[in-house]
C-alpha cells in the first residue's frame, strides 16, 4: 500500500495536469470510497494486496490533488488555510481509529464496516464536491519565481518533507512500543504517549495558519524544527514516562505545521508532486530504518535518527520562503 501511495504521487501531477485537481478530487473522492471496500471483500492474500495497493494508489494520487486545490483556494482566500486543512486530517485518524475500535468491539465485520463508512463518506462528500473551485479560477497566477521552482529548491524542500514524516511515522509507530518496552508501561499507559503526539499535532496544525501570518514561514519551521528535535532529544535523554508524554508532545507541536507550509512552498502542481513523493518516502522508509536500528541497538538509540532529522528541518527552513 505504501509503495502504491508513492507511486500515485508521481502519476497525479500529469493527472491535475490534464484534467484539473477539481475534476481528479470529485470523481477520485468517489472511487475512494468504493475502493475502501476492497481489502474487506478479498478472497485470498493476494487480491488483498492488491485491493490494499489500488487504495494506496488512489490516496497518493487524491493527497495531491486535494493539496493543489488547497492551495489555490488558499491563493484565493488570501491568507494561509492549508495548516488547518491538514489539521481536519487529523481529526479525521482520531475519528476513523475510533470506529474500527468500536466496530471491532461490537463483533462488527470488516466487510460490513468498510462498506457502511465507504456510503457514508460518498453520501456526505456529494455536496463538498461541488463546492471545488470552477476550473478557470483553480489556479490563480503564480509568481514567476514560483512557475520555475530550480530543482535544487525541490529537493530541498522535499528534504524538509521526507525529515517531517520521518519525524511523524516514528512517533506514530514507535512511541507507544518505546514507553511499554523500554519503560515497562502497561497498555493503556503507553497508548498516552500516541495519543499526546496526535492531539499536539491537531493543535500544532489549526494553530499554524495564523503563526504563519504572524511570524512568517520561515521562522515558524525553524522553530517547529528546535521544538521537535527538542521533544525527540527529552525522549531519549530521560528515561521516564512523564518525559517521553511531553517529547512526543512536543514532536507533535513542532511538527504540525512543518508540511503543510513546504506543501504551499512547492507553488505548483508539477514540483508540489515531487515534494509529495519525496515525503512519502519518509513515511515509508523512516519507520522501517528506525526498526532496523532498534534490533540492531535499542529502540532508545533509534529514536537519534529522528532527532537529527529534526535538526535539519531547522537548519534548511529558509527553503520554504
Amino acid at each position: 500500500m505504501a509503495v502504491a501511495t508513492v507511486i500515485g504521487t508521481r502519476v497525479a501531477p500529469l493527472t491535475v495536469a490534464r484534467l484539473g485537481s477539481r475534476d481528479v478530487v470529485r470523481l477520485g473522492t468517489v472511487v475512494f470510497c468504493a475502493a475502501l471496500v476492497g481489502p474487506a471483500v478479498a478472497s485470498s492474500y493476494a487480491w488483498f494486496c492488491v485491493a490494499l495497493a489500488v487504495l494506496g494508489g488512489l490516496g497518493g494520487l487524491l493527497d495531491v490533488a486535494f493539496n493543489v486545490q488547497g492551495i489555490a483556494v488558499q491563493r484565493a482566500y488570501g491568507r494561509p488555510i492549508l495548516a488547518g486543512l491538514h489539521g481536519v486530517w487529523s481529526v479525521a485518524l482520531f475519528a476513523g481509529g475510533a470506529v474500527g475500535a468500536l466496530a471491532a468491539a461490537a463483533g462488527v465485520s470488516p466487510t460490513w464496516q468498510f462498506a457502511v463508512v465507504a456510503a457514508v463518506l460518498a453520501i456526505a462528500s456529494a455536496p463538498l464536491l461541488a463546492w471545488q473551485l470552477p476550473e478557470g479560477e483553480e489556479e490563480p497566477p503564480v509568481p514567476a519565481e514560483a512557475a520555475r521552482l530550480p530543482l535544487a529548491r525541490v529537493l530541498a524542500l522535499g528534504a524538509i518533507g521526507f525529515a517531517a514524516f520521518v519525524g511523524e511515522g516514528a512517533a506514530a509507530d514507535w512511541s507507544a512500543i518505546y514507553a511499554r518496552d523500554s519503560l515497562g508501561a502497561g497498555s493503556g499507559a503507553a497508548a498516552v504517549a500516541l495519543a499526546a503526539f496526535g492531539v499536539a499535532m491537531a493543535v500544532a496544525r489549526f494553530m499554524g495558519d495564523r503563526a504563519t501570518s504572524r511570524f512568517g514561514r520561515v521562522r515558524l519551521v525553524a522553530v517547529g524544527g528546535v521544538v521537535a528535535a527538542t521533544g525527540y532529544a527529552l525522549v531519549v535523554a530521560v528515561p521516564h514516562l512523564a518525559a517521553v508524554y511531553c517529547g512526543f508532545a512536543l514532536v507533535g507541536l513542532g511538527l504540525g505545521a512543518v508540511v503543510p507550509v513546504a506543501f504551499t512552498a512547492s507553488g505548483t502542481p508539477g514540483a508540489l508532486g515531487r515534494v509529495v513523493t519525496l515525503s512519502y518516502v519518509g513515511s515509508i522508509a523512516g519507520p522501517a530504518a528506525i526498526g532496523l536500528a532498534a534490533a540492531a541497538a535499542s529502540l532508545r538509540g533509534a529514536l537519534v535518527i529522528p532527532l537529527v532529522l529534526c535538526a535539519g528541518i531547522a537548519a534548511g527552513a529558509r527553503a520554504v520562503r
